[in-house]
């Protein structure tokens, strides 16, 4: 009697011990593929007064990127809250000031300031591109990345530049263009084939990559993607199917 009484505890051990392991594994698996919890947003302005959205992962933050964008066109908060979730990325998107290229660029610094840390992507449409290439030229970390969409040459202020008929003016810039960004590595996006000088600009760059998407493709929705492919590896976010165009830059021989 007693040995029964012997066996049956030990099974109750055994069977006990066993659903403690059982509930174990169930709660590793449930963490190990629980869905990442969602980055929070806040919406400021800079001191300057530009609009300033940032954005901070639940996570951990594994890298930091800035966005310079024009009121018309920008990445909305629901791609923000995507990026910043799946790559675990802590962001700021700034709105830039119109026509007025220094007080863009102090803004641009400005909001860099916010991001509690030194950024490792940085992605501008329109002026913002511009922005993003000059931030390139300063970086001395290889690793760095600088994504431009609608990237377009600036021009002096004097002498004006001449249009043809129903051309748009490009951005009055008297501040150099820096010629060379000798760390890192540079991607020129547009949705149109880009003007020639521009174009040649870029070929020039050795670290440069550059791709022409449909026109119909809006810019905020060409830099998400290329975001998205960087920083998550994916090809085709969206299921856009965005045909892409590679202009080979010009390499060392």
């Amino acid at each position: 009697m007693g040995k029964t009484l012997m066996i049956r505890r030990s099974w109750r051990l055994l069977l006990a011990a066993l659903v403690i392991v059982l509930l174990v594994v169930a709660l590793g698996i449930w963490i190990w593929n629980r869905p990442a919890p969602p980055a929070s947003l806040e919406h400021l302005n800079l001191d300057g007064g530009a609009p300033l959205t940032s954005v901070t992962p639940a996570t951990s933050i594994k890298t930091r990127i800035a966005l310079a964008v024009t009121a018309e066109e920008m990445l909305t908060d629901k791609q923000l809250l995507a990026i910043s979730k799946d790559a675990s990325a802590r962001i700021i998107q700034v709105v830039l000031p119109k026509d007025d290229c220094v007080l863009q660029q102090k803004t641009f610094q400005e909001a860099l300031a916010k991001l509690d840390g030194p950024a490792k992507v940085v992605g501008g449409i329109g002026p913002g591109a511009t922005l993003a290439w000059r931030w390139l030229a300063e970086q001395t970390d290889d690793k760095a990345q600088a994504i431009s969409v609608g990237f377009a040459l600036e021009h002096v202020s004097n002498p004006p530049p001449v249009l043809e008929e129903d051309e748009k003016p490009p951005q009055i810039c008297d501040v150099p263009l820096p010629q060379k960004a000798p760390h890192g590595h540079w991607l020129a996006a547009w949705n149109d084939a880009p003007d020639d000088p521009s174009a040649a600009f870029v070929r020039d760059q050795t670290n440069a990559d550059t791709s022409i998407s449909d026109y119909d493709i809006p810019l905020p929705q060409v830099l998400n993607t290329e975001l998205r492919h960087l920083l998550l590896g994916e090809n085709d976010s969206g299921g856009l199917g965005i045909p892409v165009v590679e202009v080979p830059a010009r390499h060392p021989s």
